[in-house]
């Protein structure tokens, strides 16, 4: 291995690791409230409502579209 290859693989892996981060933060912060939730026994409708909010949707529209939007001009 290079000293060239070397650079690349920790900079070609810091996109993936910062959207595999962000997505298992989601999921813990959701897991967590709905378990909250479901304890303080809030209505199913109102928490669905809170954990997946339009921020939430539009974080994760964002995500979505940079990975797989950016993978149709690469063809």
């Amino acid at each position: 291995m290079t000293g060239v290859q070397t650079c690349a693989l920790p900079i070609s892996c810091v996109r993936p690791v910062i959207t595999l981060g962000l997505f298992f933060l989601l999921v813990f912060v959701d897991i967590a409230g709905f378990f909250y939730a479901w304890e303080h026994g809030v209505d199913f409708k109102l928490m669905l409502e809170q954990l997946w909010d339009d921020d939430t949707q539009q974080i994760w529209a964002s995500v979505i579209a940079f990975w797989f939007g950016t993978q149709a001009f690469k063809k």
